[in-house]
């Protein structure tokens, strides 16, 4: 899914119909600041659990 670019203040919901397991949420919005390394490269991600 490309959800393209969100403005400051606006979320942004979808629904996925995923089988239980271990799933990664990753962040690959480059970053300008750090030239243009991806936001999954410096942390932004996180591990779920889906029952």
């Amino acid at each position: 899914m490309n959800t393209g670019t969100l403005s400051p203040g606006r979320s942004l919901t979808a629904d996925y119909d995923l089988p239980p397991g271990q799933y990664v949420i990753m962040c690959f919005f480059p970053d300008p600041n750090m030239g243009g390394m991806e936001h999954a490269f410096m942390g932004m991600l996180r591990m779920i659990h889906l029952t």
